[in-house]
């Protein structure tokens, strides 16, 4: 149902810039911010997640840098050591930042854990990926819950493998998991299965009753603060500007030879919108939508994001689907019958048979069966003994060493896992009295200076009541994850106010109204 009737015809009356910064405070990632809705665009309440601050994540979902290319993220996903293997939506080159991307790489793991592996130990920077020949399993520890670490459990356990899945969180799914703490569930990571055919995700939806619907096409519009909606002549120029930005960034990046340095993104395009751009409003927009397309959809800053690799795969065949349930049915599903011990944050991995110095505790041993190659350290002082570890914790976590391995990954190891980024955004979700909104499914806001929140789009079907999401990435992620709940509140309501204005207050008729032609925010996945 819309808000009261339209203002008079007439001008969009300026507002003055809002105030869109926030400076970090101490973390207080998942609080939940709650307050009166004296108008429509004021939200009762709003939380945001928490992806990079938590030390255990520290990313979104990944993204290649200057440099890095789709064979750093096939390394990872050769067996490391005999026994240790990676997974995760970062070792699939295919289809990285997704689900079925994390899905299929913690199956593969688990297949290569099954027919299980025996390699030279002799190298002196710790073992090199290389060469195998077969030799018998026993039990298997998966480091992390999310998807991947799901997924190879289950087929582990489905093959008749002993495995036990250790989750440093309260419950498991990762950054798939639903927020339930607005009263009503929202995805604050995960939100979309990208391709409808022979996706693993879509078909354990459908065992686990979750139901899920193409996503509409995007027609987006675009409210410019103290301006309105863009349309009209003004906005087929300014389409027309952008498709040639996109055009000769595709041709700079298709046009780097063969080993030739890659370099940001965002240093050819930031001279494309200044040399496309009639004035400085244009300029404006231009770079939002830049700025939209490979911050929000790639989750990489454009000024660390590989011209070269800038948008890589992730589309299956088919329809891309929004996920209208609770994506944790899924996760109860895939964990039913699995051990999978929550709170059990995994501090160490440590080879026992290249340190023989390490003697492991009668009670880690139990249960592992003879032949246990690795001691898996839990904080508190546990530890695990195990023929093999699948390792599925994010590329963040991993990259700043939350882990320690011992002895310590190889060099070409960790060269490439600094050169897979960890994806840095934020979502915001908030509910409403009112779906003002409608009839649009989505929203993008401009101004200067850039609001936490550019990107909006509406979740009310999954959350049961009116409610946006959000994404905040890059440079304002930090501070929106610290915020107050007072804070969250202010900056929610600052960035809807212009939406409204120009949505609701502005041209009614949506055929008239004018929509951004970048690609509509297609949702993607770390887990």
């Amino acid at each position: 149902m819309r808000p009261p009737s339209p203002r008079p015809e007439g001008e969009i009356p300026r507002l003055p810039p809002p105030p869109w910064g926030l400076a970090p405070t101490a973390l207080r990632c998942g609080d939940v911010a709650g307050a009166p809705s004296p108008a429509p665009y004021e939200p009762i309440a709003a939380v945001a997640s928490c992806w990079s601050g938590d030390p255990d994540i520290a990313s979104a979902y990944s993204y290649l840098r200057p440099g890095g290319t789709p064979a750093d993220r096939d390394l990872l996903a050769t067996p490391l050591a005999p026994g240790l293997h990676f997974a995760g939506e970062a070792t699939w080159s295919a289809h990285p930042g997704t689900m079925h991307g994390a899905w299929w790489s913690g199956e593969r793991a688990a297949r290569r854990v099954l027919d299980d592996t025996v390699l030279d130990d002799t190298a002196q920077d710790g073992p090199a990926p290389g060469a195998f020949a077969a030799a018998p399993g026993g039990l298997v520890v998966v480091i992390g819950a999310g998807l991947a670490g799901l997924a190879a459990a289950r087929l582990l356990a489905d093959s008749g493998r002993p495995v036990v899945v250790l989750e440093a969180g309260d419950r498991p799914g990762g950054r798939a998991r639903a927020d339930t703490s607005l009263g009503v569930p929202v995805h604050l990571g995960a939100s979309w299965a990208h391709g409808s055919q022979g996706n693993p995700l879509v078909e354990a939806a459908a065992r686990a009753g979750v139901r899920t619907e193409p996503t509409r096409p995007a027609r987006r519009p675009t409210v410019v603060a103290g301006r309105g909606v863009l349309r009209g002549a003004g906005l087929e120029r300014l389409e027309a500007a952008r498709a040639r930005i996109e055009e000769a960034t595709g041709a700079a990046g298709a046009a780097l030879p063969a080993g030739a340095a890659d370099q940001p993104v965002g240093l050819l395009a930031r001279g494309l919108v200044e040399a496309i751009g009639r004035d400085e409003e244009d300029r404006l927009v231009l770079w939002s939508w830049v700025r939209n397309e490979y911050e929000a959809l790639y989750s990489a800053p454009v000024d660390d994001l590989s011209l070269r690799y800038r948008s890589e795969p992730y589309m299956l065949p088919g329809d891309n689907l929004t996920v209208l349930d609770s994506l944790d049915l899924v996760m109860a599903d895939l964990a039913r019958g699995l051990d999978v011990q929550v709170r059990r944050r995994v501090r160490t991995v440590e080879a026992l048979q290249t340190h023989e110095r390490l003697e492991a505790p009668r009670a880690a041993r139990r249960g592992a069966g003879a032949g246990a190659r690795w001691l898996v350290g839990i904080e508190g002082g546990a530890s695990l003994a195990a023929r093999s570890v699948i390792v599925t914790v994010p590329i963040g976590a991993l990259a700043a060493g939350r882990v320690r391995f011992d002895p310590p990954l190889h060099a070409s190891v960790r060269s490439a896992l600094g050169r897979i980024g960890p994806g840095t955004v934020a979502k915001v979700a908030a509910t409403f009295t009112t779906d003002w909104w409608a009839p649009h499914r989505s929203f993008t806001v401009v101004s200067q200076p850039r609001p936490a929140l550019p990107v909006w789009f509406d979740v009310s079907e999954l959350a049961g009541v009116p409610a946006l999401a959000a994404f905040a990435a890059a440079d304002a992620v930090p501070a929106l994850e610290a915020a107050s709940p007072g804070e969250l509140i202010t900056v929610v309501r600052d960035v809807l106010r212009h939406a409204h204005l120009g949505l609701v207050l502005g041209p009614t008729d949506f055929g008239k109204l004018g929509t951004s032609s970048s690609k509509g925010l297609r949702g993607r996945s770390g887990q």
